[in-house]
């Protein structure tokens, strides 16, 4: 997956997703399903939100709250620049 920054029209700070067409098997298509499924049903104060997905024709999109300043694992684990 490539991972893009965006801004929607009133300002909100996004991670766009994108599955690339050509990765895009049946296994990848369930995982993918299943991040939707889990992620519109989980909330917590150090996850990142799901504000939207597309599942249209061969593209797949996940659309999250921005996390700025780096990696999850960077934040997660302390990690400090090389």
């Amino acid at each position: 997956m490539v991972v893009y920054k965006g801004q929607l029209n009133d300002g909100t700070k996004i991670g766009v997703k994108i599955m690339e067409s050509g990765v895009i098997s049946n296994k990848a298509l369930d995982e993918f399903e299943s991040k939707i499924l889990v992620l519109t049903k989980v909330r917590h104060r150090y996850l990142v939100s799901l504000l939207g997905y597309s599942t249209e024709g061969l593209e797949r999109i996940l659309v999250y709250e921005y996390m700025p300043q780096g990696a999850l694992s960077r934040h997660l684990f302390h990690w400090k620049k090389f």
